[in-house]
């Protein structure tokens, strides 16, 4: 909302600096000057209308669900804690929660292994003990039950240590299979259904907890169920390619062919990584041409107008890592 607040703001002003300018100078300089306000504020119109649609898209439950991706850690717990709040509160619906790196019971290994593994199983079953209480909380909240939820609480899915890296399509077919596919919690996901509406599901969380290989392996398995699925990273770290085994530096999706993942339908996987520093740094730049030399702001009195855009440009510079 605050964004969306500035970009009002900013086009107003925009668009009463083209017609003063045009008014008092009229002259060629002063019509450049103006189509280059014209043209952005085009541009913020746009955006702006894009940044509307994609907070109404957020907020509709029955299109857009959010996946909350952890680890059984204190420090993640507390994050995942305070982000199922805080989505809740803007009327995002919140329907997994998502714990990787399970540690389970060992038998074939020496006493000293078996101890370690004991140890750390108990350690991390505290944690999900914990996230366990925070999700029933927030499941019975009245912001939760009123965002198109019904009595569905959050699903929790505790997802086992691999001492292995799952990289590669067929393992991270494997791991959809061993977690996914025959979940009661993704059903919603795997089964077909007679809408051709797109849905849409966010994996979010805190660094490191599995975000990239959770999306990654669910896209496919939703794939191998016969659903066409485009899979979007905006994480400037760029590691769906990594994950996928896919070169996708062309910044447009591409195919990713499932081979040897069993498939029951007709289901494809297309895949992008955004660049979202490359945006970011296209819009700044219009703000900074439009900021122009502080004698130009000087004389034409765009003091206001110029604290307005450089205020606009620290909300980019601020942006949290993978927004």
């Amino acid at each position: 909302d605050g964004l969306l607040g500035k970009l009002i703001q900013l086009r107003m002003k925009l668009s009463g600096l083209a017609s003063t300018l045009q008014a008092l100078f009229g002259g060629e300089e002063a019509q450049k000057r103006s189509q280059t306000i014209d043209n952005a504020v085009d541009a913020l119109e746009k955006f702006r209308t894009k940044m509307s649609m994609l907070q109404t898209r957020l907020k509709d439950s029955s299109k857009t669900s959010f996946m909350v991706v952890s680890i059984p850690t204190k420090m993640s717990v507390a994050e995942s804690k305070r982000l199922m709040q805080e989505l809740i509160e803007n009327d995002v619906r919140v329907s997994d929660v998502v714990v990787n790196q399970c540690v389970e019971s060992i038998d074939d290994a020496s006493d000293g292994v078996k101890n370690y593994y004991e140890r750390r199983k108990s350690g991390q079953q505290r944690w999900i003990e914990e996230l366990t209480d925070a999700t029933e909380k927030v499941s019975s909240t009245k912001e939760y039950k009123s965002n198109g939820n019904n009595d569905s609480p959050i699903a929790i899915t505790s997802v086992p240590f691999f001492d292995v890296e799952l990289v590669g399509v067929p393992a991270l077919a494997y791991l959809g299979r061993e977690c996914f596919v025959d979940n009661p919690n993704f059903q919603q996901l795997m089964t077909q259904e007679d809408s051709s509406e797109p849905k849409v599901i966010v994996c979010g969380g805190k660094g490191g907890v599995g975000k990239t290989t959770t999306s990654a392996s669910l896209a496919i398995s939703m794939a191998s169920q016969g659903h066409r699925v485009a899979l979007i990273s905006t994480d400037p770290a760029h590691s769906i390619g990594d994950a996928i085994d896919l070169d996708l530096s062309g910044g447009a999706l591409q195919d990713c062919p499932l081979l040897g993942v069993p498939s029951t339908g007709d289901g494809s996987l297309s895949v992008l990584e955004v660049d979202p520093s490359q945006a970011l740094s296209q819009f700044k730049t219009v703000v900074d041409q439009l900021l122009g030399s502080k004698d130009d702001n000087a004389e034409n009195g765009g003091s206001e107008l110029a604290n307005t855009l450089r205020d606009f440009g620290d909300i980019f510079d601020t942006l949290p890592a993978g927004t």
